[in-house]
């Protein structure tokens, strides 16, 4: 599952108000793999990172790419954190970074040949178990509502694989 999960603000103290659990759901997501640059994945119920060689494969690098529309946080919040949420479904000592997408995509015709530039590592996080969540820190991209684009990738192998479908769960102020 990945998610945009744990968006947390305060509000300036003249309008203070409580926090609240908000979610997310991707509204878009796909991954690109070198093995078959012009073919798509927005089919798939999974996505794939890894970096070459992967699965001992050479030119076999994969990538996945989330988008969520982040509404409803007030123009006055102060102190934003937001938070990726990352699912696994197999348990590797993978390292997953988090880069900011610098061009236009759509899940359905994203290809490895077409992927947009991406921006430089926002965080990482080694090790995934299967069915557990990593949380990776994505505040330094918060600038308000609106688009967030984010790539997973991965300085080395083994092969991650995560569920994107799901529920997300994030907070911030009602």
């Amino acid at each position: 599952m990945v998610l945009l999960g744990s968006t947390a603000a305060a509000v300036t103290p003249a309008v203070a108000e409580a926090e609240k659990t908000v979610s997310f759901a991707s509204a878009e997501d796909s991954y690109v793999s070198q093995a078959g640059p012009g073919k798509t994945h927005h089919t798939v119920t999974w996505l794939s990172v890894c970096t070459t060689p992967c699965d001992g494969a050479a030119a076999s690098e994969r990538g996945a790419f989330v988008r969520f529309d982040v509404k409803d946080v007030p123009a006055n919040a102060v102190n934003v954190t937001m938070t990726l949420d990352v699912q696994s479904v197999r348990t590797t000592d993978t390292t997953l970074e988090v880069r900011p997408v610098k061009g236009e995509w759509t899940a359905d015709s994203l290809t490895f040949d077409n992927r947009p530039a991406l921006g430089e590592v926002i965080t990482t996080h080694k090790g995934l178990t299967a069915g557990g969540t990593a949380k990776l820190d994505v505040s330094s991209a918060f600038t308000g509502n609106g688009a967030y684009d984010f790539a997973l990738t991965s300085p080395r192998a083994p092969t991650a694989c995560c569920t994107p479908r799901a529920p997300p769960r994030a907070r911030a102020p009602s």
